[in-house]
């Protein structure tokens, strides 16, 4: 899966996170994490990454460090954050994989060994130690994702005897529920010092712990599930507010006799344990107790393990719990989201959209919305014929819990204006086959300052993006091009395409005495490019240019912003405002639309910057546009020396 992050043109970060199979005109992009896949910690800092959408796979191993490492957590971001026991360090990675180290996070003075890791609603994480003085390290998150230790729990204590190795917090983010070697567990505020014990069980060792969000307390009548490991033998409980246990736990697994660990599924239906003596960690069915065939790390060439469990998507009780809309994508099929139609040549095309907040029942995007935020996506060229699982997660999240890689704050895009959005989608095939297809995305708000970029990946522009007047719509385009659909609404003008940009050449350098010619040319249908005829080029558009910086802040910008727009001159002298730039000229005799800038009117030094064209007709002909890639080894920017 390719994991999107939607920018703005100076306002801050839109978040979509693109999950699942390669598309087909991105063959070369390395997949990134589904929801659900489990990070398995097997110690020498290392992770191994499982994918149980088909047969159980390792798709990737994580290296955080060396040494022992044990739990794991997720940002409202996606982000992993991993333990290492004997470095004393917690790390934040990357959302995209590969997942290397964004920052490592050392431990207070007096603090070690943290070995569990979990969030609040406001982005805010907190680390259990088993050494050092055994207290709770809490860390807040900068305007810039970089996180910085706030203070030790229980506040005005001294020391843990025991330690506060297993932890995590109650859903609404005000108490911490810890273990510490004994068989009880213990509860305190966070703005307290008085520890209280919550429940006990006889002749047990507790271990891994962890708080159910709400729905799924709700489901099961219980409050936190626990690890306790007895003399020959090992069970996990599940247990309600008052400490009692709920049936039918205890779970327990035949011939396991040593379960530490354990983490909770994102369905809400089953969590997952291990036994770091026996190597095996299993997927156990909440209301049945049933456990899946053992999953062994030496099978995986590890043989050590697993020392801590967490599952991709499967968020803290106190932060924000996705909604998730499903769909079972097949030729001609149809749902309260969804239209498929068969093509020729075994292959089908589809559409997803939806009201969000999700509602239910289930309600599409409705044509021509300008009241709602909505989310859509088309799916062309499917293949395989026997179809794809399409699973859409959504999510309002605080501000300060939503940067990004290179430490961009989101967007408030919800309806109300006072959280961004998160919305991922895991696209997979049915049957264990692989699958293709090209995509279209359309994100709507509500919100009328919201002036949407699209950088995959961070490094990519692939904007789509329409702001006219009261319309605001886009999408990222593929194959290719950056294409404008019907689906994209509410400008219903269909088929229109950019056969993308002429010049400035990918990844291309200019020293400051240079002139950056602009260069592209619209056509009637994609199906023209890249060499539209006469007849099939758009003569009739009226596009204004805009050079956004990339690297760094803008004048009157703050570091870590959103790309922002510059004021640039033209070769002959003609100056034009960063917003809405200058209006590009077409030559009649190729058809193609040019603008020539002088690269001493912007800021030098290895500065990078990227283009992107809007038509400001009324109506417009197409969307506005930029430089779209075939292979993530490659970035769209130019440079000026």
């Amino acid at each position: 899966m390719q994991n999107i992050a939607h920018r703005t043109s100076g306002l801050g970060l839109l978040v979509l996170l693109m999950l699942g199979a390669t598309s087909a005109s991105q063959a070369q992009i390395i997949l990134d994490r589904k929801v659900g896949e489990i990070f398995v910690a097997i110690g020498n800092g290392q992770y191994q990454v499982w994918d149980f959408s088909n047969t159980p796979t390792v798709v990737e191993t994580i290296t955080n460090g060396a040494g022992s490492n044990a739990g794991c957590a997720f940002d409202s971001m996606y982000h992993p954050f991993t333990t290492g026991v004997t470095a004393n360090n917690v790390f934040r990675d990357m959302i995209d994989d590969p997942q290397n180290v964004l920052q490592t996070i050392s431990v207070p003075a007096n603090g070690g060994a943290p070995t569990s890791i979990a969030f609040d609603g406001a982005g805010n994480f907190y680390a259990g130690q088993a050494g050092g003085n055994g207290l709770i390290a809490e860390y807040s998150p900068g305007p810039s994702g970089t996180f910085s230790f706030v203070q030790t729990l229980p506040v005005n204590t001294k020391t843990l005897k025991g330690g506060s190795a297993w932890m995590d917090l109650s859903t609404d983010g005000n108490t911490i529920y810890f273990t510490n070697g004994t068989n009880t567990i213990s509860r305190f505020a966070v703005s307290s010092s008085t520890i209280r014990k919550f429940a006990s069980i006889s002749n047990a060792t507790l271990y891994a712990l962890r708080v159910l969000p709400s729905a799924t307390q709700t489901a099961t009548g219980g409050l936190l599930l626990v690890a306790a490991v007895f003399s020959g033998s090992s069970q996990i409980y599940l247990l309600d507010g008052k400490g009692n246990t709920v049936a039918p736990s205890p779970y327990s697994v035949a011939g396991e006799n040593n379960l530490q660990v354990l983490t909770l599924d994102p369905d809400g239906k089953h969590f997952w344990v291990g036994s770091p003596t026996s190597n095996n960690f299993f997927e156990i069915d909440f209301a049945t107790g049933t456990p899946s065939v053992a999953h062994n790390t030496v099978n995986k060439g590890a043989a050590r393990g697993p020392n801590g469990l967490c599952a991709y998507g499967g968020f803290s009780a106190a932060q924000p719990q996705p909604t998730a809309v499903t769909a079972t994508l097949t030729p001609n099929s149809s749902t309260a989201n969804t239209t498929c139609t068969a093509a020729s040549g075994g292959i089908f095309n589809c559409t997803f959209s939806t009201v969000v907040p999700p509602p239910t029942p289930a309600e599409a995007c409705p044509f021509g919305n300008t009241t709602n935020n909505c989310f859509g996506m088309t799916l062309n060229q499917i293949t395989p014929s026997s179809g794809v699982q399409l699973t859409y997660n959504y999510s309002q999240i605080a501000q300060r819990a939503g940067t990004s890689d290179a430490g961009l704050m989101c967007d408030l895009t919800s309806p109300d204006g006072t959280k961004c959005e998160v919305h991922s989608v895991d696209v997979s095939p049915i049957g264990g086959s692989s699958t293709t297809y090209n995509y279209d995305l359309d994100i709507f708000s509500v919100q009328s300052t919201t002036n949407p970029e699209v950088l995959k990946n961070e490094a990519h522009n692939v904007t789509d993006f329409l702001i006219h007047g009261s319309s605001r719509t886009g999408g990222s385009g593929s194959a290719g091009g950056s294409t404008f659909t019907v689906n994209e609404q509410p400008i219903a003008v269909a088929g229109q395409a950019s056969c993308g940009w002429i010049s400035p050449l990918i990844n291309s350098q200019y020293n400051n005495q240079r002139v950056i010619p602009f260069k592209f040319q619209g056509a009637v249908s994609f199906s023209d490019c890249p060499s539209p005829s006469s007849t099939q080029l758009l003569t009739n558009l009226v596009p204004s240019l805009e050079i956004l910086q990339a690297n760094s802040a803008a004048p009157g910008a703050t570091t870590n912003t959103a790309p922002q727009p510059v004021a640039y001159t033209l070769s002959n002298g003609t100056q034009c405002p960063a917003v809405p730039g200058c209006q590009m000229r077409l030559d009649p005799t190729s058809g193609t639309y040019i603008l020539n800038v002088d690269a001493s009117s912007l800021p030098g030094g290895g500065t990078t910057y990227f283009g992107w064209a809007y038509d400001t007709n009324t109506p417009p002909q197409i969307p506005s546009f930029s430089y779209t890639l075939n292979s993530m080894t490659q970035t769209d920017f130019f440079t000026v020396n």
